[in-house]
């Protein structure tokens, strides 16, 4: 389009927005961060942010659902559950080492800002569970696991 903007299919604009969000999040924390920092990251207006996500918490929201699964799929695609439980460990250890490097932001979001509220706390604890992450038996924030096989709750 002549002298507007190109119009993008939804999909791509919804990861565009998580993407600025992520980062923005990352760097200054969620009280910290403000929508029209999100939306000048992603180069939408602020109304566009709103109209896709309706609030900062369901955006933030969205960025952890997102992250998390990234994470989880990763870190699981990385692991051989064939393994003895020694290098099984050693291997989820290197895969998560191997994330938080390649993807500093996306860990800040999940570590640092989903664990400094309960309510966020509460949503990675329940997405772990979830994904068959969480020891069953723990109830500290942090202490993940891979198990060789799916729990449920």
């Amino acid at each position: 389009m002549a002298g507007g903007t190109k119009r993008l299919p939804r999909a791509v604009r919804e990861q565009q927005m998580l993407d600025a969000a992520v980062q923005i999040f990352s760097v200054n924390g969620y009280h910290e961060t403000s929508m029209d920092a999100i939306a000048a990251e992603a180069e939408i207006s602020k109304p566009m942010l709103y109209l896709y996500y309706g609030s900062k918490e369901e955006l933030f929201g969205a960025c952890l659902d997102r992250e998390l699964t990234r994470f989880v799929d990763v870190v699981r695609g990385e692991i051989d559950f064939t393994q003895s439980p020694k290098d099984l460990l050693r291997s989820a250890v290197l895969a998560f080492l191997t994330y938080i490097d390649a993807n500093r932001a996306s860990w800040m979001v999940l570590y640092t800002q989903a664990t400094s509220s309960q309510a966020f706390a509460h949503t990675v604890r329940e997405a772990a569970i979830g994904s068959s992450i969480w020891w069953p038996g723990c109830s500290v924030p942090g202490r993940v696991i891979l198990s060789r096989t799916a729990t449920s709750r």
